[in-house]
């Protein structure tokens, strides 16, 4: 990471970071289990510099001690590191964490402006959408209309019908 991000007086702008969490994460996951000399020798950090190092990411839940190791002390990734490190691969690509945090909001206002347009052409289309809602309404109301008046017309037939039947019913019993 260049200096010019750090304050003026940091001892860390005197001496830059020789391995951050991306570099560690992925050396971590690219030989499954380190071993603190191993780390300090690959970023030419001292032992208690990569120890730190490795402890800080294990009291981040990113690494975990491999209690089956046969070797003194191994860190391997754990869940949580694994989901990190692919978090900040991806940040990478977009020019770190900003970039990545940029290009997530620029998609959330791209799709916050889609349902903006939506809502603006029902609103711009309400007159007409209650254009068309009235005369769903109307005809609604006619077919109930006509719909009363064709059930009281076979109601009325029906009541013809029947007395027209029990009237021949009593002329063939005399």
């Amino acid at each position: 990471m260049p200096h010019e991000y750090y304050s003026r007086g940091s001892v860390q702008s005197k001496h830059t970071t020789r391995a951050t969490k991306l570099d560690l994460l992925k050396f971590v996951a690219r030989y499954q289990e380190v071993d603190v000399v191993t780390v300090a020798q690959y970023f030419r950090l001292s032992e208690a510099g990569a120890k730190v190092k490795l402890w800080r990411l294990t009291r981040q839940s990113l690494l975990q001690i491999n209690p089956e190791s046969y070797k003194p002390k191994t860190w391997q990734l754990t869940r949580a590191g694994r989901r990190d490190l692919a978090y900040l691969t991806e940040a990478e690509d977009y020019g770190g964490p900003r970039g990545l945090l940029i290009r997530n909001l620029q998609a959330e206002v791209a799709c916050i402006k889609g349902e903006r347009d939506h809502w603006k052409k029902i609103v711009e289309d309400a007159p007409g959408v209650f254009r068309d809602l009235v005369a769903v309404a109307n005809e609604n109301v006619a077919l109930r209309r006509d719909l009363a008046a064709v059930t009281r017309e076979m109601q009325r037939l029906r009541h013809e019908y029947e007395a027209m039947r029990a009237a021949i019913t009593h002329r063939y019993r005399r």
